[in-house]
């Protein structure tokens, strides 16, 4: 911690104070990190060799719920195509996700929502993978395509 000096400000190590602006920003981006929410000015970004953060596994199990419970609960029958569309992932990125989540994903499905109708329990699931993929996305950046990162 700096040292707080008559204003407003707060002194870096070095002595200098730091910028109202900046202290704004670190104070944004803080609130973000201790919430667990991300933040929309810096996004996670996930890597291979890195673990997932949790919010990032739990839009992919999601995702899987949504597999597993389809169409019998949610009525897509094309659910592998809307998961793909909608995370704007690969089929090998489908089953990878699956092969990791699916037990999960069924002891999960079992138990979601026991006292509603499955039509109920549907919508619910539908519901969850749509947030689930607006937060994914906006977690996730890749590269655009053609483009060199130097």
């Amino acid at each position: 911690m700096g040292c707080h000096h008559g204003s407003d400000q707060y002194a870096a190590a070095g002595g200098d104070p730091v910028p109202q602006e900046m202290l704004f920003e670190l104070d944004f981006e803080l609130g973000h990190w201790l919430s667990g929410i991300p933040s929309p000015r810096l996004p996670l970004l996930t890597r291979r060799g890195r673990g997932l953060s949790p919010v990032v596994r739990n839009c992919q199990m999601a995702a899987i719920i949504y597999v597993v419970a389809s169409p019998r609960l949610t009525g897509d029958r094309r659910f592998r195509q809307t998961v793909k569309e909608s995370f704007r992932i690969a089929d090998s990125t489908i089953q990878s996700w699956k092969n990791r989540f699916e037990r999960e994903a069924l002891a999960k499905l079992e138990t979601f929502r026991s006292n509603l109708t499955d039509e109920q329990r549907g919508s619910l699931i539908r519901a969850l993978m749509e947030k689930s993929v607006e937060q994914y996305r906006s977690m996730i950046k890749r590269p655009q395509p053609g483009r060199q990162l130097h």
